[in-house]
């Protein structure tokens, strides 16, 4: 399966005159993610077998899903945030976000069993 779907919009904020932009005038980076699923299906001693593999993010994309509105970027929190970091007032992992981000690769292996 291929997902595919073009950046979702958000308002940006323009730090330097406290203000936002026009509302959803800018978008976030397109969103790509290709999935695989298998599955085998086998009669043994009465009992029916299914075996299968489930692959999601196959090329492992890293998709941004949030960012920060005064830069438009899900790595970079912006210059006076960074400032604040700097002077110590804030942790210099405060900013990050993962969940900035799609989940990685994931691979699941299935066995079920059929009486």
């Amino acid at each position: 399966t291929l997902i595919a779907m073009s950046g979702a919009p958000y308002t940006p904020y323009d730090i330097n005159l406290s203000r936002y932009g026009a509302t959803n005038s800018q978008r976030m980076p397109w969103y790509i993610e290709a999935n695989l699923a298998y599955r085998k299906f086998i009669n043994l001693m009465g009992v029916k077998w299914s075996a299968g593999v489930i692959v999601r993010n196959v090329f492992n994309f890293e998709n941004v899903i949030d960012i920060y509105e005064e830069t438009g970027s899900a790595t970079d929190p912006g210059r006076l945030n960074e400032q604040a970091i700097n002077d110590g007032a804030l942790s210099t992992t405060y900013f990050d976000r993962p969940y900035y981000f799609s989940d990685p690769r994931q691979i699941d292996v299935t066995l079920e069993a059929s009486f």
